[in-house]
């Protein structure tokens, strides 16, 4: 089978990491086998008797992986072997030897010495209501607090709700989960919620005159609305709005909230 190391920065799959290791294998095992069936010559030592010299492997081929690895790769053919591509390929597929030979390919395909965490798997997190309830928190203070908001002020305050949540927990005869508040569980509490600690600002993208004749234009199309459904059905109508791009117009953090 052939392949391409184009794209050298994907990895293969693992069933292909362990086609190319035999692959490999196998001309390794050719290539000590043809180096011991080669006869030896004698080579006599110049300006010396007969006796004094000694016998000589006349097996002339060098090496057998990159060899191999530019037969199985049907891109790095015709390059050189002293190519950043083709060493790159041949570091790459000794690695995939190495772990076959070692048995980190079990029968199944999975490679026990390169494991990758699936979605969702993992350490479960720790007491997630006290990241819910310092969300909330958040989202009561963000807008009347004047100026941005400090990580020393969201810790303070989400070690108080732990002190809380432990508390219910043993009033419950529950065992509550140990949770320490430091910068890199803040950290972690913004990303996952994604949380901005700079302040809205008041700066829009358009001049004064177009943002005026914005809004008079959307408070003209309410207002006809309106009318249309008042003389229609004669009742108000019903305006669910769920379009909150206003406010984030209106925020300088590129991660928005």
């Amino acid at each position: 089978m052939e392949y391409r190391f184009r794209n050298g920065n994907t990895k293969p799959s693992l069933k292909q990491q362990i086609e190319v290791a035999k692959r490999i294998k196998q001309a390794k095992i050719k290539y000590e086998e043809a180096k011991r069936s080669t006869p030896k010559v004698w080579r006599q030592q110049p300006g010396c008797a007969a006796s004094v010299g000694k016998y000589i492997n006349t097996f002339s081929q060098v090496g057998y992986l990159v060899p191999t690895v530019k037969e199985i790769f049907v891109d790095l053919r015709g390059k050189p072997n002293s190519d950043p591509e083709v060493s790159k390929a041949a570091k790459r597929c000794a690695r995939y030897v190495e772990k076959l030979e070692q048995g980190k390919y079990d029968e199944e395909g999975n490679n026990a010495g390169n494991r990758v965490r699936l979605q969702g798997a993992g350490r479960p997190t720790h007491a997630p209501e006290v990241a819910a309830e310092l969300f909330q928190y958040f989202l009561s203070i963000r807008h009347n607090v004047v100026g941005r908001l400090s990580q020393t002020s969201m810790l303070d305050k989400a070690t108080a709700l732990y002190r809380e949540y432990k508390t219910a927990k043993e009033e419950l005869g529950e065992v509550p989960d140990s949770l320490v508040p430091n910068p890199r569980w803040i950290q972690d509490w913004r990303k996952a919620h994604r949380v901005s600690f700079k302040h809205p600002n008041k700066r829009y993208s358009i001049n004064d005159v177009d943002r005026k004749r914005r809004v008079i234009q959307f408070l003209k199309n309410v207002w006809r609305t309106r009318y249309f459904y008042k003389s229609k059905f004669k009742k108000e109508p019903v305006f669910v709005s769920a379009d909150q791009m206003p406010i984030h117009r209106n925020e300088s953090a590129s991660s928005k909230t």
